[in-house]
């Protein structure tokens, strides 16, 4: 009898627990959808911004001007600055760059295998072919669109020249965006301050949390410059055992990266496709190098490009798209930061879904306008 009491009562504490966490997350991360996405949105405007644009006219925003830590958003302007050197004859499209130069810079899993996964499929392609080690700038330059390989980037940054690729932030009149500098590097800083100036991991935290971003962007600079120069093998070694083992120090490295406005690349994506200010050259090349494949195969799209990515905290979006056969034209942008590892996943895996219904659904560009309105036409 007395057994019969004790099972049943542990049987009743275990129904507790069950409802009692279900009321504390009444939803399960494999059960959330692009709705979820929009209440976190609403619910987060510290974490999360948004930006929905159509035929020139903001739709739906929140938080737009509020600065985001951008990651590899700002390859578009990067981009933009290749794409204009380009037009100026000032460096060849076709120029042969070797994998072993772009190698230089790629820091193993600090983009998540990305530049690995486009330098095996480049090299797949080319398979038996006198070009299975050598690519084109141009292909370079996709790989950091389209695959976000951080080693790419590193390059491009080097190549294009910072100065020249800041100037251009103020030629497309954008005032809030952050200097870009080399940030892909960063994620050996945690390394160089344990080696080179022989900081316990500890200190190397509080050094990292104290740190400014004059001086962050100064040690980035260094081991940049170590990178090119085949003088960070050791930095590398360090890296693998501090950055991944730590999320507090991939935090660090990752809320330093250049930030900006999803407003201002709304504003930048309208320069490029709206009004005028690029030469038919340049606004080729451009246009070229960001399009690619739909989220959803089954709406018709007249155009569709953009960037998008994240690291372990954040998930970043910047789409332009046409339709067909109405034309209407389309500009979408989210950022998102200080995520943990659920919601990253799950916004991660819902995103796709997120950006068609936007573009696409009528209902759900309703539910946008309702929940934000935002009224402005572009200048």
């Amino acid at each position: 009898m007395i057994q019969t009491i004790i099972v049943i009562g542990i049987a009743i504490v275990i129904i507790a627990i069950i409802v009692f966490s279900k009321a504390r997350n009444p939803k399960n991360d494999q059960d959330r959808n692009e709705w979820d996405i929009l209440d976190f949105i609403e619910q987060n405007p510290h974490r999360a911004t948004f930006y929905v644009a159509k035929n020139n006219e903001v739709l739906a925003a929140s938080a737009p001007k509020q600065m985001m830590p951008l990651a590899s958003i700002v390859s578009i302007v990067i981009t933009i600055e290749y794409t204009r050197q380009v037009s100026k004859g000032f460096i060849d499209q076709h120029q042969i760059i070797s994998l072993s130069d772009l190698e230089l810079y790629n820091i193993p899993n600090a983009d998540g295998g990305a530049h690995a996964a486009w330098a095996e499929s480049f090299k797949r392609q080319h398979m038996n072919t006198i070009h299975q080690d050598k690519v084109r700038l141009h292909d370079v330059v996709k790989g950091m669109l389209h695959y976000n390989s951080h080693a790419n980037t590193a390059f491009l940054l080097d190549l294009l020249d910072l100065n020249q690729i800041n100037r251009t932030l103020h030629w497309l009149n954008i005032d809030t965006h952050e200097d870009i500098y080399y940030f892909t590097a960063s994620f050996l800083l945690p390394a160089y301050l344990h080696i080179e100036e022989s900081l316990s991991k500890k200190k190397v935290k509080q050094k990292l949390k104290d740190m400014s971003i004059e001086d962050f962007r100064a040690y980035s600079g260094i081991i940049h410059g170590l990178l090119k120069h085949r003088q960070a093998h050791d930095l590398i070694h360090q890296s693998a055992q501090m950055n991944r083992m730590d999320s507090d120090i991939q935090k660090a490295i990752f809320a330093r990266f250049p930030q900006g406005t999803v407003e201002e690349y709304g504003q930048i994506m309208n320069k490029i496709f709206h009004t005028g200010d690029f030469e038919e050259n340049h606004f080729i090349l451009v246009k070229d190098l960001l399009k690619r494949q739909p989220i959803e195969q089954e709406s018709t799209w007249d155009y569709f490009g953009g960037i998008g990515g994240g690291t372990p905290f954040t998930n970043n979006y910047i789409i332009y798209g046409i339709t067909e056969p109405k034309q209407h034209r389309f500009i979408f942008g989210v950022c998102t930061k200080a995520l943990n590892r659920t919601e990253t996943i799950w916004i991660r895996e819902e995103m796709g879904t997120f950006i068609s219904r936007c573009l696409t659904d009528q209902e759900f560009q309703d539910a946008l306008i309702k929940r934000f309105t935002e009224d402005k036409v572009f200048t």
